[in-house]
């Protein structure tokens, strides 16, 4: 079983952040982590295997470049599998032209967010998202 980098209380909502850049990834996880139990992927492929490995997450942060596998193509793939579909996908990304958003929203995508990443409107989605997830 893969093991939380974060975690702000047990039986914390998990969220999954998928984030290739060091820094970003660590930024998302040192925010996220005051609230929930936080698991980190460097990219798409290590992130379906980190799937198996964890508890189900109430919401998935992902990148949407990055290499071996991209954020559209993991969005694809975990919206492929039963035990995944349901999961709220919030896409970062610097590609906010109304074609990447069709795109994004037409692999499963639910909210896009623009870098530079504002964390308090991130945080709110994350919020709202897990609440719907509870409801």
């Amino acid at each position: 079983m893969l093991n939380p980098v974060a975690s702000a209380y047990s039986n914390a909502p998990v969220v999954l952040v998928v984030e290739d850049d060091a820094l970003q990834r660590a930024s998302l996880v040192s925010s996220l982590g005051k609230e929930y139990t936080v698991y980190e992927a460097c990219d798409g492929l290590a992130a379906l295997q980190a799937l198996g490995e964890m508890p189900r997450p109430a919401v998935i942060v992902c990148d949407a470049n990055m290499p071996r596998m991209d954020g559209l193509t993991f969005a694809r793939a975990i919206k492929s599998h039963e035990r995944m579909r349901g999961i709220p996908l919030l896409m970062t990304t610097a590609r906010i032209k109304p074609l990447d958003v069709l795109a994004g929203i037409n692999a499963g995508v639910r909210h896009y967010l623009p870098k530079p990443i504002d964390m308090r409107d991130l945080l709110e989605k994350v919020k709202h998202d897990v609440g719907s997830a509870k409801g």
